[in-house]
Order: structure tokens, then sequence, then C-alpha cells
């Protein structure tokens, strides 16, 4: 078991969220779609917390509609990488993503981004589509992948 606990993300914390974001994605969100991807129908957001301080230094952002989920976002401090956060909050999104009735899952990821697509397929995820200069920031492609809950 992992010594990295993911808990259920505050209202309190979406300011520092906004900021992992800045750190982790070239076309960060702001604060209020943090906000929307908690909050909506069928939203959830995790957060991992650095032992010291309690500052967030990972999340995942997810929504459920009838029996499919999306992983919206799921981002680790630069500074914190490699040393499984991101499968501790992965592993408990899509607990609870089981949880909640979704029998698939879809995320998407950069094209290029070859460590995200090794990570996902690793939890079994596979590719199943593209979306043809998805990224604004250099209109790179994403990568659609789905996992079978």
């Amino acid at each position: 078991m992992s010594r990295w606990r993911a808990e259920i993300a505050a209202a309190s914390d979406l300011e520092r969220l906004a900021d992992l974001e800045s750190l982790c994605f070239a076309e960060p969100w702001g604060r209020e779609s943090l906000a929307a991807a908690a909050g909506g129908a069928g939203g959830g957001s995790l957060i991992v917390r650095a032992t010291e301080g309690g500052e967030p230094i990972g999340y995942l952002c997810y929504r459920i509609a009838a029996d499919e989920a999306e992983i919206l976002r799921l981002a680790v401090h630069p500074d914190w990488r490699r040393r499984g956060i991101a499968a501790r909050l992965l592993e408990e999104g899509l607990r609870r993503i089981r949880a909640g009735g979704a029998r698939r899952v879809f995320l998407e990821t950069q094209s290029a981004n070859a460590g995200a697509r090794s990570f996902y397929r690793s939890f079994g995820f596979q590719e199943i589509a593209r979306r043809r200069g998805y990224y604004r920031a250099g209109g790179e492609d994403a990568v659609v992948l789905t996992f079978h809950a």
C-alpha cells in the first residue's frame, strides 16, 4: 500500500490547485474550471498533500455520467513526480468511479507525452482514438484512452 493518501479536495484548495495547473499544463485551467469540474453533477476531485505543511502536491478531477466516467485532470507537482503519487491518485479515482457505477472510463493526453501514455497503459487503459490538433498550444493531437472498470 502506498504511503500517499488521496482525499477529497476542499473548496479552500482551489487556489493551490490552480497554481499546480500552471506548473503542470501548457493550457492550465483556472480556479473556476476546477471548481466546476469538482462540484458539477457526478464530479469529484481528489488531492494528495505534502506531509510537511499540508500543501497540495497532486490532484485528480473526474466526472461520472451514468455508466461512464471521464478523468478530466491528473497532475503532480514537478518536484514530487516519480514517487507513486499519480498512481495512488489514479487507483483511488478508479475505485471511486467504480463505486459511482461507471463501467467505462475515458481520458485524453497529448500524443507526444509518451510517459503519460505508458503510465495509463500500465493501468489497463487502451488507446482508441485521436483528436487532431486538439491542444491549442502547438496544435498537438490528443490521444483518447479508455478503461473498462
